[in-house]
C-alpha cells in the first residue's frame, strides 16, 4: 500500500509574532562529494498555545525543508511568518559579558558621573532586552548599573562564557499537532550547500604481492560551524527535478524536488514538506514518494540503490577548516605488471601522410588489485608507499565498482626498452568507395619493438591508439573508441605480451584511413 503524505506549503505572511521561536540543533549530516548535504535538525519542543515554534532555516536550499513528528503525532498545519527569535550571539562588550554570565561572581568597574568605582557581587538574571543590569552585591543590597555605565568586567570563574543570548527578528514556522502535549519531539530535514568530501587513498606494499589499502575522507566545511554532529559520507549525488503534478504559481526552480526512491519508508505518512511562498493542503500524489526518511534510519554502510553511506561518526569542525578522517583499511593482493602507450600518430587525417621516425616510449610498472569493499571506490588520488614509508609514486585512483579490479600507474622502468615506428605503405589517390564517394586511401605500416633487460620474464600491455581501420592485428584486441576523425573511426589495439628475461618481442600492425581530395 502506498504511503500517504502530506504536503503543506507554507504561507509567507506580512511580520507578525507568534511567540518565541526555539531552535534545533543539527543531529546529522550526509555529505555528498558534489557540495551539497542532507541535513538532519532535531529538537525537543515545548509547546506555545498547542503550536510548535521553531526558527527559520535559512541555509536550506531552495528555502525548502521537510518536517517530520518525530514522536506520537501528526502535524496538521504549518504557517511560515516574521517572528522574534532567540538566539546565541558572541559576547561584543562588557555588557555582554555580564549576560552571558548571569549566576557568576563578578567585580564590575563603572563610572558614576566623573567618579569611577567597583563592586563584586552575584550577577543577577535580567531582560534580554534590558540596558540595566542587576548585581547583588556581595556585602549586600542590589546596584543596577547601566550599560554604558560598565568600564571592565571580570568573571570569577575559569569557565566564564562569552557567548549570550540576545533576541533578534526573524522568521519561523509555527506547527500545529493533533495532540496536547508538554513537549513534542520535531525533525526537519532540508539539503544545503558549503558542504562536501572528497577521498584520498594509500596504498602500504609489503612484498610483490601484499599490500594494504586505505581510504581517508576529507571534510570540507564552507557553510556553517559544525557541532558534535553525526556525519554520513553519501557515495552517490542528489538529482533534482521539477514535478509538474504539483498545483501552485511557484517558480520551476523553487519547486525542484529531490527524486530518491529510498526502501522501507519510516513515516511517511507523517512527513510534511515545506516551501516558503503558499499555502496548500493537498494529498500526496499516490505512489510517489518525494524523500523518505528511511535515509534517517540507516547506520554503518548502506546500500540505496545507487547510493552508499559511509559512517564518519560524531565530528566538530569550524567553518572554512576540513577534516581527515579514517574510513577504511584493508589488505589487498597485488598483480605486478607492465604497460605502455603508443600515441596516434594520424590525428588529423586531412594532413599530408608522413612517415614516423624511430621513437623511444616509456614504460611503466603498473599495479593491479580487486575493490575489497561493498561498496565503490570513487575517483581521488592515491599514494603508494613502501614498509619504511618511502614514496614509490602516486596516481588518480579510478572510479572502481565493488569487487571489480582497477590499476594504478606506479612509477616509470629502466628494464624495458619500448620502440616504435611507422611508414607509408601506399597513398591511393581517387578510391572510389561502395557508397560513390571519392577519397584518398592511405596504408601505413608500423612496428613496435620491446626488449626487456632484466633476466626474469615480463607481462607487458601495450596499447596501440589509431585512426582508421585496423588491417593487420597480430592478435591484438580492438575496441572502437567515441568519436570519429573525419571519415575514419578510431580504434585501440591492445596486446597482452609476455617478454623473456634478456630477450625482445617485435608486434609488426598494419592499418588504412581515407582522406579527402
Amino acid at each position: 500500500m502506498h504511503s500517504r503524505l502530506l504536503w503543506l506549503l507554507l504561507l509567507l505572511l506580512p511580520a507578525r509574532s507568534f511567540g518565541q521561536a526555539q531552535p534545533m540543533g543539527t543531529a546529522r549530516m550526509f555529505l555528498f562529494q558534489s557540495g551539497l548535504a542532507l541535513t538532519l535538525k532535531e529538537g525537543n519542543l515545548k509547546l506555545d498555545n498547542g503550536r510548535l515554534l521553531i526558527e527559520d532555516i535559512p541555509e536550506a536550499l531552495f528555502n525548502c525543508f521537510w518536517l517530520n513528528p518525530a514522536g506520537n503525532y501528526n502535524i496538521l498545519k504549518t504557517v511560515y511568518g516574521a517572528d522574534t527569535v532567540l538566539r546565541d550571539a558572541e559576547a561584543r562588550n562588557f555588557f555582554d559579558i555580564l549576560k552571558a554570565n548571569v549566576g557568576k561572581e563578578a567585580r564590575i568597574t563603572y563610572k558614576v558621573d566623573k567618579e569611577v568605582e567597583d563592586v563584586e557581587g552575584t550577577v543577577m538574571p535580567f531582560g534580554i532586552n534590558s540596558d540595566l543590569a542587576r548585581i547583588q552585591r556581595a556585602t549586600g543590597g542590589t546596584i543596577f548599573i547601566q550599560r554604558d555605565q560598565v568600564l571592565m568586567v571580570s568573571i570569577n570563574d575559569p569557565m566564564a562564557r562569552t557567548l549570550y543570548q540576545e533576541m533578534v527578528i526573524g522568521n519561523s514556522t509555527a506547527v500545529e499537532i493533533d495532540k496536547n502535549m508538554p513537549f513534542a519531539s520535531l525533525q526537519a530535514l532540508f539539503f544545503q550547500k558549503g558542504f562536501a568530501w572528497e577521498p584520498s587513498y594509500s596504498l602500504l606494499v609489503r612484498g610483490d604481492r601484499s599490500a594494504a589499502l586505505s581510504l581517508k575522507a576529507i571534510i570540507h566545511s564552507k557553510g556553517h560551524d559544525i557541532t558534535h554532529s553525526n556525519i554520513k559520507l553519501v557515495i552517490g549525488s542528489p538529482v533534482f527535478r521539477s514535478d509538474k503534478g504539483i498545483d501552485g504559481s511557484m517558480r520551476e526552480l523553487i519547486n525542484a524536488l529531490p527524486t530518491y526512491s529510498f526502501p522501507k519508508p519510516i513515516g511517511a505518512n507523517n512527513l510534511v514538506q515545506v516551501i516558503t511562498g503558499e499555502e496548500q493542503n493537498t494529498e500526496g500524489v499516490p505512489g510517489r514518494t518525494l524523500l523518505s526518511p528511511a535515509l534517517l534510519g540507516y547506520d554503518g554502510r548502506t546500500h540505496m540503490g545507487e547510493m552508499y553511506i559511509l559512517d564518519a561518526g560524531s565530528m566538530s569542525l569550524k567553518k572554512n577548516s576540513k577534516a581527515y578522517l579514517p574510513v577504511f583499511d584493508n589488505e589487498v593482493t597485488l598483480q605486478q605488471s607492465y604497460a605502455c602507450s603508443v600515441p596516434n600518430y594520424v590525428a588529423d587525417p586531412q594532413l599530408p601522410a608522413q612517415k614516423v621516425p624511430l621513437q623511444t616510449l616509456d614504460a611503466y610498472l603498473n599495479l593491479s588489485m580487486r575493490n575489497p569493499m561493498g561498496f565503490p571506490l570513487l575517483p581521488g588520488a592515491i599514494f603508494v608507499t613502501d614498509e619504511k614509508a618511502a614514496s614509490l609514486g602516486q596516481d588518480e585512483m579510478p572510479y572502481t565498482p565493488a569487487d571489480s579490479v582497477f590499476t594504478i600507474r606506479l612509477q616509470k622502468v629502466n628494464n624495458l626498452v619500448v620502440t616504435t615506428e611507422e611508414d607509408v605503405y601506399t597513398e591511393e589517390l581517387r578510391v572510389r568507395l561502395e557508397d560513390k564517394s571519392i577519397v584518398d586511401r592511405i596504408t601505413v605500416r608500423g612496428t613496435i619493438l620491446v626488449k626487456n633487460t632484466d633476466k626474469k620474464p615480463i607481462i607487458i600491455q601495450v596499447s596501440k591508439d589509431l585512426t582508421g581501420i585496423v588491417n593487420r592485428k597480430s592478435g591484438a584486441t580492438l575496441t572502437q573508441l567515441p568519436g570519429k576523425a573525419g571519415l575514419n573511426p578510431l580504434v585501440r589495439m591492445e596486446w597482452s605480451l609476455p617478454v623473456p628475461g634478456q630477450a625482445e618481442q617485435r608486434i609488426p600492425y598494419e592499418y588504412a584511413y581515407y582522406r579527402q581530395p
